[in-house]
């Protein structure tokens, strides 16, 4: 499946890839990265520990760079905002740049709030940044 094919597919639906605290910003990461490039990843319960691949979400083909304004349409990217930090998708590299995105919220309303969208951020809201080197 490709990147397109896959927003086709996915937006506005909701994702527990590992069946765990729900509807999460880490499994929009881990169904991405099953459905897109064929990695099936096990643990890995927050953006943090992907960040630091703990669980080695990440192979030899995928470069780590901490910040940078040049970001690429599939780039995966991690903020370091809240307790557990968030992961998204990169749909875009305009001025803001526009993610793919999931993250349920404990007491928010589940109707649309907690599916898949795609959302614009600052691009100095995002630290770390994954991209496939082929």
């Amino acid at each position: 499946m490709i990147h397109e094919e896959y927003i086709e597919t996915m937006l506005w639906k909701r994702i527990n890839y590992d069946h765990a605290y729900w509807y999460q910003c880490v499994d929009l990461f881990k169904d991405y990265m099953d459905k897109v490039y064929w990695v099936k990843l096990g643990r890995s319960w927050n953006a943090n520990q992907i960040r630091y691949n703990r669980y080695k979400p990440f192979d030899k083909r995928r470069q780590r760079i901490y910040w940078t304004a040049d970001l690429k349409q599939w780039d995966i990217i991690i903020s370091l905002y809240g307790r557990y930090w968030h992961i998204a998708v990169v749909n875009n590299d305009w001025i803001k740049v526009n993610v793919l995105e999931q993250n349920w919220v404990w007491g928010w309303n589940w109707l649309r709030w907690n599916a898949i969208r795609l959302k614009q951020y600052s691009k100095r809201f995002w630290k770390w940044v994954y991209r496939f080197i082929w």
